[in-house]
């Protein structure tokens, strides 16, 4: 929408006063420049001071009332809420491309969990051996986005976690419950009645927003001249219209979620969830990572066999779908990949261990003396990672009781969840990381004490999309922002200098959102170009630690290369984001006389 506001306006324009030369101003009818203005009066009519209110009124309401943000972590005070609501509007007015690549995100997982809950409700009603089976309960988009704003959380045992904290349940985790058969009872009725806002209030803001748009081409087609003010304001209303159109069925400032009852059944999945989640994790080590999964029914097989590992032979581990591992596998193994790399997909990643990498450290010992064969959920005889010489060994913490309570507790979870998934074998790589050295719980960002506002452009969990669609998003949408104000370079600017620095603002921030997004398209449209291209990112990543650690001259010139050129860049694009809102009101102080006239028919369009 913005970029064909954006060809009508340049097109427009063209039409209206074809120019060779950087002019003073467009509105050239008769060759003698237009009567300009400061501040104008409009007692009787459209001034400076209407047309200010009206555009920072819209400003405010679009950017203010457009936010969504996510259920508040437990104990947050009024004034720290305001703080994170400000600074999000920040965040609105001066890159709203963020805002609508969270808001996609936020989308994508709702959307994510709406089908995959519809999904388990058709797979239960088909496993019902009835001539007529009851329509099994789904949740709606509202219900989902519930979630996914951290709305459904547990208040845990003193036994089992310490201090029992409240902990709040992501989208994964919620979705994992739905595989079980175990969501929670909510409906959108309770929802609503929680939400600030409603279809009603949201309609309001967008008819006043969608007013300003309809007042910007009425003024192109009678080719009457617009204030930067106005298309900066039209840039950051489409975004907001953009918010509201993803986020409609996202509650509004919810204060509090939903309390699950930690009921006994419930108890060992929040172990397990707890166990698989960064919440766990230790120096980047979570509590299941050296965990494998027995099959109860096959243990005394494996028993016969003998251990499946050799240091002769390579390894191999194909991560779970939703697992964090995929970002960086030898963060996660310990090991470095094998010369070839990834082998067979992007999920296979091989690699070769040494047998001073197949040791327990002293801390997961204890572990080896409690587990007997029986034992779900085993500490994998050839593969510790805080053993691995990459692990400062004395940042483990001790192994204390509830972190034991925990393990006790998630085996028979980890059996519930392989049985479910034997019956829908498409989800056993969604759950689990399947290994030479053994079958591995997948780790996965099932809960955290709040779900944050911005989890981040790379990775949505289970939701299985390219790591790099958010960021083609937020690149499409900066392209699209910065598009606009380049349509506007033939306006009427107070001096020369303003427009050329207005140009080249509008310019860099277009053109790095162009470049960005081809790259990020390119790399999820071919995978071997995206290869190629993690593969270089990495192996200069592991060139500049190398020479980091050994404070050589290369080390010191590529920091200082990097430091040098990314600051430039940040600078840059923080300057011309900067510069064009503030400019889009000091050029008020030299406008046409014409910005001040409005087009009849406009009058009768219902606004604030």
């Amino acid at each position: 929408m913005i970029i064909a506001l954006s060809l009508l306006y340049s097109l427009n324009r063209a039409v209206a006063a074809p120019v060779d030369v950087l002019p003073d101003t467009i509105y050239v009818t008769t060759g003698d420049l237009p009567e300009t203005v400061g501040w104008f009066g409009d007692p009787n009519g459209r001034g400076t001071f209407s047309l200010v209110s009206s555009c920072v009124i819209t400003l405010t309401l679009c950017v203010w009332s457009a936010l969504h943000l996510n259920v508040p972590p437990q104990g947050t005070l009024l004034k720290k809420a305001a703080y994170t609501r400000a600074k999000w509007v920040v965040f609105g007015l001066f890159a709203p491309e963020l805002l609508v690549a969270t808001a996609s995100a936020q989308y994508l997982t709702a959307r994510w969990l709406y089908k995959e809950i519809q999904k388990d409700a058709k797979h239960r009603e088909h496993m019902l051996d009835m001539a007529n089976p009851p329509p099994e309960p789904t949740w709606s988009m509202m219900q989902c986005f519930f979630a996914t704003m951290g709305g459904i959380a547990v208040q845990t045992r003193a036994s089992t976690f310490n201090e029992a904290p409240r902990i709040t349940l992501s989208a994964e985790g919620v979705r994992m419950l739905s595989f079980l058969n175990m969501l929670p009872q909510t409906d959108d009725e309770e929802i609503r009645d929680k939400s600030k806002g409603d279809w009603l209030a949201k309609s309001l803001v967008c008819v006043q927003a969608f007013y300003i748009i309809v007042q910007a081409v009425s003024r192109l087609a009678a080719h009457m001249p617009i204030s930067l003010l106005e298309v900066n304001t039209v840039g950051h209303v489409i975004c907001a219209l953009t918010l509201y159109l993803l986020w409609w069925n996202k509650p509004l400032e919810l204060d509090h979620p939903q309390i699950m009852p930690y009921e006994q059944a419930l108890e060992p999945i929040v172990a397990l969830m707890y166990m698989c989640s960064p919440i766990s994790e230790s120096s980047g080590v979570s509590e299941i990572r050296c965990m494998a999964y027995k099959d109860p029914s096959r243990l005394q097989a494996v028993e016969r066999k003998g251990s499946i590992y050799s240091p002769e032979l390579p390894q191999y581990t194909n991560f779970s779908v939703g697992s964090r591992a995929r970002v960086d596998p030898k963060a996660f193994i310990g090991v470095a990949p094998a010369k070839r790399g990834i082998a067979r997909s992007d999920t296979r990643f091989d690699y070769r261990m040494e047998e001073k990498h197949c040791d327990v450290s002293p801390e997961h010992r204890v572990f080896m003396e409690l587990q007997t064969p029986d034992t779900i959920l085993q500490h994998a005889p050839k593969y510790c990672r805080w053993a691995q010489s990459d692990i400062d060994n004395s940042c483990q913490p001790r192994v204390t009781s509830f972190e034991i309570e925990r393990w006790r507790l998630a085996g028979p979870a980890a059996h519930q969840l392989w049985e479910a998934c034997r019956e829908r074998e498409d989800y056993v790589n969604y759950y689990f990381t399947t290994s030479s050295l053994g079958t591995f719980l997948g780790e996965t960002y099932y809960l955290d004490e709040h779900i944050k506002n911005f989890a981040g452009l790379s990775y949505l969990g289970h939701v299985n999309v390219h790591r790099d669609h958010l960021k083609s998003i937020l690149a499409f949408t900066a392209a699209a922002y910065g598009s606009l104000h380049i349509a506007a370079w033939k306006e009427h600017f107070p001096t020369k200098f303003e427009r050329i620095a207005w140009l080249i603002s509008s310019i860099f921030i277009s053109c790095t959102g162009v470049l960005s997004f081809v790259l990020f398209l390119a790399k999820q449209k071919s995978p071997s170009f995206d290869r190629w291209i993690n593969t270089m990112t990495t192996h200069s990543w592991e060139f500049y630690k190398r020479s980091h650690m050994a404070q050589t001259n290369a080390a010191y010139f590529w920091q200082v290369v990097t430091s040098i050129g990314g600051g430039i860049v940040l600078m840059a694009f923080g300057f011309a984001r900067v510069y064009l809102v503030v400019e889009a009101f000091v050029s008020l102080r030299d406008v046409p006389r014409g910005v001040y006239d409005t087009p009849n028919w406009t009058n009768f369009f219902p606004h604030f």
